[in-house]
């Protein structure tokens, strides 16, 4: 008789706690889209942190869903400087153009705050005669391993990933800019096939020019599939006092996973004269 009355009784507790949840704002309960991984913590919108400027143009642009995270400097001996690492990771239902940009830096405890967002504000059409660009493409690349014993948990999807990061001077012009893409079929086991892409783009008009590029791709453990850019823009006019100034990307990278979530990254800094006049912003859509 007790057993059957707690059974009834959790029964009834149990229909009131949908009902609630039919009820309560789904916001509540909604999982995240979009998020920030490596050496980093989500934090508040920081109240005292000195805001970069010079990134204005970029910060004002994310504008819905922001999130900021602390990110933590790793001294790189061959630079001798920090450099600051992350990746921006989306979910395959997110369809919105995801920007990061730096928002404050702390120059005492090497930390760099990022703000991280919903971008609207429509890509400038650059294809002028200002700029010039050049675009890679990859043949298809299938999986050679492919067992016949895989369990295959959904319907094969195909998605395209591009990550994109971009530089600006002063004057808010882009200098230049890198976009890497991944056009990935998969099944929820694995990657099956992939073709990866990539586009630049520089400012020749102000001195800017491209002077190496590489694009490699591969698959990540026969399980998830990647693309990555290699590039170094120059200028040896853009500052009178120590005019060669240099922007590098190293390994702008976009990766495609087995569930159709994506992830992006890069290592990409200045050098050289007036460099810290730039300021740049990644995205991942």
């Amino acid at each position: 008789m007790l057993e059957f009355s707690t059974l009834k009784n959790s029964t009834v507790f149990l229909a009131f706690l949908l009902v609630l949840l039919f009820f309560l704002p789904s916001t509540g309960f909604a999982k995240d889209t979009f998020w920030i991984d490596g050496d980093v913590k989500e934090i508040e919108k920081p109240q005292n942190a000195e805001v970069l400027t010079e990134n204005r143009v970029f910060l004002d642009v994310i504008e819905e869903d922001i999130k900021y995270y602390e990110v933590y400097g790793n001294y790189d001996t061959s630079l001798k400087d920090y450099t600051f690492t992350y990746e921006t990771v989306v979910t395959p239902e997110e369809d919105r153009i995801i920007t990061s940009t730096p928002y404050s830096f702390d120059e005492n405890t090497q930390t760099l705050i990022i703000k991280v967002g919903v971008e609207y504000e429509d890509e400038e059409d650059l294809a002028n005669e200002n700029y010039e660009s050049a675009e890679t493409t990859s043949e298809e690349v299938y999986s050679e391993d492919i067992s016949t014993g895989d369990v295959q948990i959904m319907a094969s999807s195909t998605r395209t990933r591009t990550y994109r990061t971009k530089w600006v001077d002063p004057v808010k012009l882009q200098v230049n800019k890198v976009e890497t893409t991944l056009k990935y079929t998969y099944n929820g086991t694995r990657v099956t096939s992939y073709t990866a892409s990539d586009y630049r783009q520089w400012l020749t008009a102000s001195g800017w020019r491209s002077m190496s590029h590489t694009l490699s791709h591969q698959f990540l453990n026969n399980k998830n599939a990647r693309a990555n850019t290699t590039t170094r823009m120059n200028n040896n006019k853009f500052c009178v006092a120590n005019p060669n100034t240099n922007v590098y990307y190293n390994n702008n990278r976009v990766t495609g996973y087995f569930n159709g979530s994506a992830a992006g990254s890069v290592s990409t800094y200045a050098n050289g004269g007036c460099s810290s006049w730039l300021s740049y912003s990644n995205s991942l859509y």
